[in-house]
């Protein structure tokens, strides 16, 4: 089962393994912006471990965002405990009017039917001004 932590449990003599499933909060929260229209956008999240991975995505104004480019990674860290699994995400965009709103990143695990968020933070983009 890949999506296990296992702990070992002892009792009575008998030792057994159990399947530990969770999530944990953000590490990295994405920090809000105010930009000018074609300026760069990058917002970073990323999350503690989760049993099984989570999926990991970005909302926007409470709905989930499929714009700009997203690029997400998983990789291990050390800690106290040991090595741990992390998960993060990346949203670049090329900002415009369009993208004024409220972002924030969103981790699920199914298996436990749960989804924690990150911080909400404010994305602003201000239009260009043209002179003649």
């Amino acid at each position: 089962m890949d999506f296990c932590n296992f702990a070992i449990k002892h009792h009575k003599n008998c030792i057994y393994f159990e399947c530990l499933t969770d999530i944990r909060p953000f590490l990295i929260n994405p920090i809000g912006v105010s930009v000018t229209e074609g300026d760069t956008i990058t917002l970073d999240c990323v999350t503690g471990e989760s049993s099984p991975p989570p999926q990991i995505y970005w909302e926007k104004d409470a709905v989930p965002f499929k714009g700009g480019s997203q690029y997400n990674a998983t990789y291990k860290s050390a800690s106290s405990l040991g090595f741990v699994q992390q998960y993060s995400m990346k949203l670049v965009l090329v900002a415009t009017p369009e993208h004024n709103g409220e972002y924030n990143c969103a981790a699920r695990n199914d298996m436990l039917g749960i989804t924690v968020r990150s911080l909400l933070v404010f994305v602003g983009v201000s239009g260009t001004c043209y002179y003649i």
